[in-house]
Order: structure tokens, then C-alpha cells, then sequence
């Protein structure tokens, strides 16, 4: 079994550890199935969280959890009207549960024309998922009052999203690189 390499915290739930070393096991870049049943399956509450909440002022933060090569776990924490760029995942998997609050997801597409254009947005309660495939192109965001947390399993770990402008005559995106939160 591979070792697991978890992040500065070093006490966690066996509830989690016992999930993250299943999944370890595995080997493997996890599926859109494997991902909705880890989100589905382990036992996770606010307080096994709670090392890993962490809010920014200024921009949702991501909080790493643990990562190998196949897969990465981190907590986002959303104040009030902070959101995503529009973007996708370039090639990872997603899978996203609502720990505390309502998240508000758009989705995109682009047009015959190369245009972007809203395709539909959903609201997400506590205890709501959503996954995404790797082309799919979202912006999340917290429209509500209070703070918005997230859990977001990516499989392979993402290291780079298109991001898009909407305020181009032209569908513009630019690839951001994200860094590895792994500890190697």
C-alpha cells in the first residue's frame, strides 16, 4: 500500500484516512463514479474538517488535504460573493460536495461561432454533489450571506484550468497553471 503523504496537519479522522487509503490503493486515476462514491460514501463532517477551513478575504481559497499522482482532495472556503473564473478543469476529473452552504454553479458552452454562452445555472444546498468531466466549462460561486465550503475531489490532481472572458468579441481563455498541492 502506498504510503500516504498528508499535508502539515498530522492528526486526521480515521474516518478519512481510512477513505483517502482506499482510494490510494487503487493505484489509479479515479473515474466520475469512483469520485461521486468517495463524496457519496466517506464519513466526513464539519469537525474532521476543520484544520483544513481556512477563508481568504480577498478570493476563495483552496485548502490541500492530501494528494498523490492519481488524485487530490482540498476544502475551497467561500465568503460572500466570492466565485471561480469561468473555466475548466484541462483534462481532471472533478467532483465537488457542499459542506456548508449554497453553492451557485454556471455552466457554459461555446457556440458554432466560438462564442461563450450561459447554458444553465443550479443552485447546491449542504450535502449536495456535482461532478464535472474535464472539458466542462463552470464558474462556482457563494451568492448567499453566509460562508460557502466546498470539498473538491480532482482525479487526475489538476495542475492546469482554461480560464475564459466573456468581455472578448472572441472566446478567450487563458491556461493558468495551479500548483501541485502534493507534498513530494
Amino acid at each position: 500500500m502506498e504510503t500516504l503523504r498528508l499535508f502539515e496537519h498530522a492528526r486526521h479522522p480515521s474516518g478519512l484516512i481510512y477513505w483517502l487509503s482506499r482510494m490510494a490503493r487503487l493505484n489509479q486515476k479515479l473515474g466520475l463514479e469512483q469520485i461521486q462514491a468517495f463524496l457519496q460514501n466517506a464519513p466526513l463532517n464539519q469537525e474532521e474538517l476543520l484544520p483544513y477551513w481556512k477563508f481568504s478575504g480577498s478570493h476563495y481559497h483552496r485548502n490541500p488535504i492530501y494528494g498523490n499522482e492519481h488524485f487530490e482532495l482540498l476544502l475551497f472556503c467561500w465568503h460572500r460573493q466570492q466565485s471561480s473564473s469561468i473555466h475548466n478543469h484541462h483534462g481532471s476529473h472533478c467532483g465537488i460536495m457542499v459542506i456548508q452552504g449554497t453553492a451557485t454553479e454556471e455552466r457554459y458552452a461555446a457556440t458554432a461561432q466560438g462564442q461563450l454562452i450561459s447554458t444553465e445555472t443550479r443552485d447546491f444546498k449542504t450535502g449536495s454533489i456535482l461532478l464535472n468531466q474535464a472539458r466542462d466549462i463552470h464558474k462556482i460561486s457563494n451568492q448567499q450571506q453566509e460562508d460557502l465550503v466546498t470539498l473538491h475531489l480532482y482525479s487526475p490532481p489538476m495542475r492546469r484550468m482554461d480560464c475564459y472572458n466573456l468581455e472578448r468579441e472572441t472566446p478567450h481563455y487563458a491556461p493558468q497553471r495551479i500548483q501541485p498541492s502534493m507534498a513530494h
